[in-house]
């Protein structure tokens, strides 16, 4: 079993050493994708994915303009990107007494034309700077969805009759959980559409058809430190996990709750420049904090450490061992056990654990405070 958790040791560090430095160094890009939109908005997410796809665009400011309204031309280009189909760029004829050959979304307004997603007018005429409307820019992308609308108008908005046009779509996008109406009962159909509002119309549908998850939403938006944390603490549970099969011991499980316990003392030591102590605000103990969580175990341990943001300083602490440099082999010094007994749980039978990781830059190095909470879970 040895031979074999080497093999599997050596993999992990060669991973680890062969990520970009940029992974484990600097993480000045913590602000919002967009100027005008804070992460804590609710168009957040939907428009994070978007624009990281490329089917919407931020502005040359970095602004994403959430409720600025949609025009036809501007549909046509977010839908057909969304939907991956491709277009001409070397158009030669318009078909459109309004749309001339110098228009940028001209290839996008014929290819949509061609595939019946959107149409032109009697009089020849697109109106690509028309504004779409809540009840057009539902109709055009649950039609090129190809979804099925027929008799799901209700009577759940005070200003969609069951027998208006857009009722049916309406209907069907409520269902699917795409719309909302507002407070008063209405749903305001005549409404120019926001950008805010189709980029959420899009996803929501998106996740429906089962081609992204609440999970994309999550990773889209997280900043470029949140991205960073998350990839430190994957790299320590893996780890953790490692050790204990090298020693023929089941998984831990890692549990959220705990782990946002290991969080807020991981920053409560990064806020007051302490590289590792177990002691929290208020003189807190880790048993304090997790019973202050309503978190139920039997037995509880933590490990506190701090690194630098070097790849081998971060192994070594977290399992307070050293590297051989040659074969990426690892051997426990005799005065720290403590962390290594933890991991594998010597004294007693821990099943699950909590892993929090705050990164911060101080003097121009990067110092990383990484806390694990073990606990045995009572059942």
């Amino acid at each position: 079993m040895r031979k074999s958790f080497s093999i599997c040791l050596v993999l992990l560090l060669l991973a680890i050493f062969l990520l970009p430095q940029k992974a484990f160094g600097d993480n000045s890009n913590t602000a919002s994708r967009f100027s005008d939109l804070p992460e804590n908005n609710w168009a957040y997410k939907y428009a994070s994915l978007l624009e990281k796809r490329g089917m919407m665009e931020k502005d040359p400011e970095g602004k994403f303009n959430p409720d600025q309204p949609l025009t036809r031309a501007e549909v046509t280009k977010i839908i057909l990107l969304e939907k991956g189909i491709p277009v001409n760029e070397e158009v030669t004829e318009s078909g459109f007494s309004d749309v001339d050959l110098t228009n940028p979304y001209l290839p996008y307004i014929k290819k949509a034309f061609e595939e019946g997603i959107l149409n032109g007018y009697p009089d020849g005429t697109f109106k690509p700077d028309g504004l779409v409307n809540r009840a057009e820019f539902i109709k055009i992308i649950l039609q090129a969805h190809k979804q099925d609308t027929s008799n799901q108008a209700t009577n759940e908005f005070s200003d969609v009759p069951k027998d208006a046009w857009f009722a049916d779509y309406i209907g069907k996008a409520l269902s699917l959980g795409l719309v909302k109406g507002a407070d008063d009962g209405k749903f305001y159909p005549e409404n120019s559409v926001t950008r805010a509002q189709a980029a959420k119309i899009i996803c929501e549908l998106m996740k429906k058809e089962n081609t992204i998850s609440e999970n994309d939403l999550s990773f889209a938006a997280m900043s470029a430190e949140s991205v960073q944390v998350k990839a430190y603490e994957e790299y320590v549970f893996a780890i953790i996990n490692a050790l204990r099969a090298e020693n023929d011991l089941p998984p831990y499980a890692l549990n959220p709750d705990i782990s946002a316990v290991a969080r807020k003392h991981a920053q409560y030591l990064a806020d007051n420049n302490i590289k590792s102590e177990h002691a929290g605000e208020n003189g807190s103990t880790p048993f304090k904090r997790l019973d202050d969580t309503g978190i139920s175990y039997a037995y509880a341990a933590e490990n506190v450490a701090w690194a630098t943001s070097n790849q081998r300083s971060i192994m070594e602490t977290l399992l307070q061992t050293h590297i051989d440099e040659k074969y990426g082999m690892m051997s426990e010094p005799p005065d720290k056990p403590n962390h290594r007994t933890n991991i594998l749980s010597t004294f007693h039978n821990f099943n699950q654990v909590g892993i929090g990781v705050v990164i911060k830059n101080s003097n121009g190095s990067t110092e990383v405070r990484i806390v694990e909470n073990f606990v045995q879970a009572i059942e």
